[in-house]
C-alpha cells in the first residue's frame, strides 16, 4: 500500500536531495533554538 504516491516512488536521486535539505533545516532550527548544539556546532 503507498500512503504518498509522489514521495514514495522519488528516484533515488531526487530523494537525497529531498533528505539532505530537510537534515540542514533540521539542523539550522536545532543550532538557532537549542545552547548546547550551538555550542557543539560551533
Amino acid at each position: 500500500m503507498i500512503y504518498d504516491e509522489e514521495f514514495e516512488t522519488l528516484p533515488r536521486e531526487a530523494l537525497e536531495v529531498l533528505q539532505l535539505a530537510r537534515l540542514q533545516l533540521l539542523l539550522e532550527r536545532v543550532y538557532a533554538t537549542i545552547p548546547f548544539y550551538k555550542k557543539a556546532f560551533g
